[in-house]
Order: structure tokens, then C-alpha cells, then sequence
């Protein structure tokens, strides 16, 4: 067998896996297998619970307990596809290294950028929904503040 894997067309300029590197590949691909299962176990537990809390509000002092109940529900959908991302690198990562297969190694990696990719869009729009209730409660205090006067 041959000691390094090409990626690509058959050019000079291609990058190659050698031994070392499929190594690092594979435990690379194990622990995003359990990243996976720890995310799908997360949005389960996490959609458990807004079910939980949108069908115990009426019995509950808690209020807004049903929006809340919502509000984990639409964060355990949009923690799902994180958990689809991972596990595709994952599976598709583990195909490539056994059985040197370019085209599973290829959509490894286009799921590893969609990973992050979607990462980023949670990332930046969560920051972006904390600046937001930051400056709405300065407001709020701020008019608080004066209406007391």
C-alpha cells in the first residue's frame, strides 16, 4: 500500500496524507462521533424540557412558563443541525481513512466548513440578540429611572 493518499486531481501541486496524518484524522473523527452523540443527546434532553415547560405552565407559578416551554424548543432546533454536521464528518471521515475513499474524505470536510459555517451565523446572531437586550434594558432602566422623578 502506498504510504501517502493523494487528494485531487493527479497534479504535482496536490496535497497528500501520509500515515501520521490519517492518525490524527482518526482521532480527529472519533471525538466528533461523541461530540455528535453528546449534541443529539442535548437537543433531546433540551426539547424534553420546553415540552415540559409549555405543557406544566398552566400548573405552574412561573410566568411565561409556555414561552419559555417555546423558546427551548426553537434553541433545541437550531442546535440540531450542529449535531448533524458533526456527525456526518464523523461518519464520512471514518469511510474516507478505511477505506481511502477521496470522495467521502471531500464531503467530510464540506460538513466540517458547513460545522463551522453554521457555527458562526449562531455565534454572531446570539451576540447580536445580547446587544440587543443589553441596550433594551439600559432603555428600560434609563426610563425607569426617570419616571420615578
Amino acid at each position: 500500500m502506498e504510504e501517502n493518499q493523494l487528494l485531487g486531481n493527479s497534479n504535482e501541486n496536490e496535497l497528500k496524507i501520509n500515515e501520521l496524518m490519517k492518525g490524527y484524522l482518526t482521532t480527529t473523527y472519533k471525538w466528533t462521533k461523541f461530540f455528535a452523540i453528546m449534541s443529539f443527546v442535548s437537543v433531546g434532553i433540551m426539547a424534553l424540557a420546553g415540552i415540559s415547560m409549555f405543557f406544566v405552565a398552566n400548573y405552574s407559578p412561573i410566568p411565561f412558563g409556555k414561552l419559555l416551554g417555546v423558546f427551548y424548543l426553537i434553541l433545541a432546533g437550531v442546535f440540531v443541525p450542529i449535531a448533524i454536521y458533526l456527525n456526518r464528518f464523523s461518519d464520512n471521515m471514518k469511510n474516507a481513512i478505511n477505506y481511502t475513499n477521496n470522495d467521502a474524505l471531500q464531503i467530510a470536510f464540506q460538513n466540517l466548513k458547513s460545522y463551522y459555517k453554521y457555527n458562526g451565523i449562531v455565534a454572531i446572531t446570539f451576540i447580536i440578540l445580547y446587544i440587543l437586550f443589553i441596550i433594551g434594558m439600559v432603555i428600560a432602566g434609563v426610563t425607569g429611572l426617570f419616571s420615578a422623578f
